[in-house]
């Protein structure tokens, strides 16, 4: 009897297998690495709290309390933008202006219950390196956020394109037909791809995928023009690399969706990169580089760098404009090294610490949460990463040295 019991009650919290959303993956991946160990704790305290209820229950001595008390959570617009924006939560977005890099707009988060599902996200924007700032709430489907000129910056949505100055003021923008990226135009990451925004006669319209169905399209543009990224058709993960704005493409299979990968983001001309996984927490613990160097007309696989006999790196990467490879670990290989790390040059073989790295006060404890990377106006690489504390440094050199700023 107790048996049957306990297995109707794990039948009822065990939760629900299907095909993974790579959407989601993506966009809450973060958020999600910080809240796993708090989620298995939470899930482990039910499924305890149950079985002691049923213990009692069997043996004749009900429980006389609740052994879970929560409260309702409150609805998904009962908070302000602003307080969502300063709720102790999480940084999940970031974007800043090419010109200007007190133009800038942080993307918050703030949990209201204990599965983190009910997740209203506000955009706070700045002109003023968030001396001042203003405060817009997100709807629930928003994807991506960019700059698109000196003081307006783009949110895709699943039909439209939200456009949000600095001053706060917002406008809608309809998606046009399909049609390539044209001169002038900003590619901004989609739920369905990418969408290119015209920011002078504010028009947006969606790239043409590559031909074929694709479960998932994730897409950015390099500096030198070439759109690429990956997409998911069937159950294979493909590189894709288009050089006339999506009018035509090319294609490299990556990974079978059993597995996973990402396109790491690449500021060094020709060079394309992809990781395949069969962890997406530990990229480089797990994972294969295939990489091409030339734009995608040959391709390398390549194992994953590591830290000589302590083992293969995993984080967050990105290529410098000189080819190497700039890593934020997951774990420190050695606790002297405080990250992050970079290859010596296009050799991918070996990552060895940047100096002097990061500040003693980054709480990195072992990863960090949020980064961001593009060029300033002068083509120099300029990174972004957020510690444990959600505070936000900014590195003005490829990574090798850091400095804390605002980011609300």
């Amino acid at each position: 009897m107790l048996e049957r019991r306990l297995d109707e009650l794990s039948d009822a919290v065990r939760p629900q297998v299907g095909h993974p959303d790579f959407e989601a993956l993506h966009r809450r991946a973060s958020r999600r690495r910080r809240q796993h160990s708090v989620g298995a704790v939470a899930a482990a305290v039910v499924i305890a709290a149950a079985v002691v209820v049923v213990v009692d229950q069997i043996a004749g001595q009900p429980d006389p309390s609740p052994r879970i008390v929560d409260d309702p959570p409150p609805e998904r617009d009962a908070l302000t933008a602003e307080e969502i924006v300063k709720h102790p939560e999480q940084l999940t977005g970031f974007a800043v202006s090419t010109s200007d890099p007190d133009v800038r707009a942080a993307r918050w988060l703030a949990c209201q219950d204990r599965s983190c599902i009910r997740t209203p996200e506000a955009l706070a924007v700045t002109d003023d390196g968030f001396d001042t700032a203003s405060y817009v709430k997100l709807p629930a489907d928003a994807w991506d956020q960019a700059a698109i000129d000196a003081d307006t910056f783009a949110v895709t949505t699943s039909d439209s394109v939200l456009l949000i100055d600095t001053d706060g003021s917002t406008r809608r923008l309809p998606l046009d037909r399909d049609g390539p990226l044209s001169n002038g135009e900003v590619l901004v990451a989609s739920g369905s791809g990418a969408v290119a925004i015209d920011p002078v006669g504010e028009a947006a319209h969606p790239i043409p995928l590559p031909e074929g169905k694709a479960a998932t399209a994730i897409l950015e543009q390099a500096p030198d023009g070439r759109i690429w990224g990956r997409i998911y058709r069937g159950s294979v993960m493909y590189a894709v690399w288009s050089n006339d704005g999506g009018a035509t493409w090319d294609e490299r299979p990556i990974s079978t969706v059993s597995e996973t990968g990402i396109s790491i983001p690449s500021f060094a001309p020709g060079v394309l990169a992809c990781i395949e996984a069969r962890n997406p927490v530990t990229m480089l613990r797990t994972g294969t580089i295939h990489r091409s160097i030339d734009g995608g007309e040959s391709w390398q696989t390549l194992p994953a760098p590591g830290f000589g006999d302590t083992g293969p790196a995993s984080g967050w990467q990105a290529v410098r404009p000189d080819g190497s490879l700039w890593v934020t670990p997951v774990s420190r290989p050695r606790e002297s090294d405080p990250g992050p790390y970079v290859t010596p040059g296009t050799d991918w073989s070996q990552l060895d610490p940047v100096e002097p790295g990061y500040p003693d006060e980054v709480d990195i404890a072992g990863n960090t949460d949020f980064q961001y990377a593009g060029l300033d106006a002068e083509g120099d690489l300029v990174l972004y990463v957020s510690d444990r504390d959600q505070d936000l440094y900014v590195s003005t050199d490829g990574g090798d040295t850091w400095e804390r700023t605002a980011s609300r």
